[in-house]
């Protein structure tokens, strides 16, 4: 694992800490937009779908405030240290089937969504994102810039 500076854990830690209000922010932009979309719908199954989402987006917003910044934490560190933790027989390449796991249609999508989003929002933030990466790979102390360890990248926040 690279290892970090007690400044850069803390920069960590402050985004963490402050995620709950960009979170509700992201979430108010989003219920407007899809407000404004079913008033102004005219097919009454679209204004009912488009209701529907906002309200279930409101409905969850409290939960969500409140688990956020915890998965935020945790996927800094996994983006830090990808590899699972070593098990005792590690060296062993030959995995039984009872050690494979199937992946459920939930995560799928998640992960469908998620890149969606990182599609949709690369586009405006590239620049600053790589301004960012040569720091936070200065500040972890790597030869060269590594985006891919950064581990406050947007794909970390989807």
């Amino acid at each position: 694992m690279v290892s970090q500076s007690l400044a850069l854990q803390q920069c960590f830690d402050e985004v963490a800490d402050s995620a709950p209000m960009a979170l509700e922010r992201c979430l108010d932009h989003v219920v407007g937009v899809l407000q404004q979309a079913e008033c102004t719908s005219v097919r009454a199954d679209e204004r009912m779908e488009l209701g529907d989402a906002w309200r279930e987006l409101l409905a969850h917003r409290a939960a969500w405030r409140q688990r956020y910044p915890q998965e935020l934490r945790d996927a800094f560190r996994t983006a830090v240290d990808p590899r699972p933790p070593p098990q005792a027989d590690a060296g062993h390449e030959r995995r039984s089937l009872s050690e494979l796991t199937l992946v459920d249609d939930a995560q799928i999508m998640q992960e469908i969504e998620s890149s969606r989003l990182v599609r949709h929002v690369m586009p405006l933030v590239e620049q600053p994102v790589s301004e960012l990466d040569a720091l936070v790979s200065s500040a972890m102390g790597l030869g060269s810039v590594r985006p891919e360890l950064n581990p406050v990248r947007p794909e970390v926040f989807a």
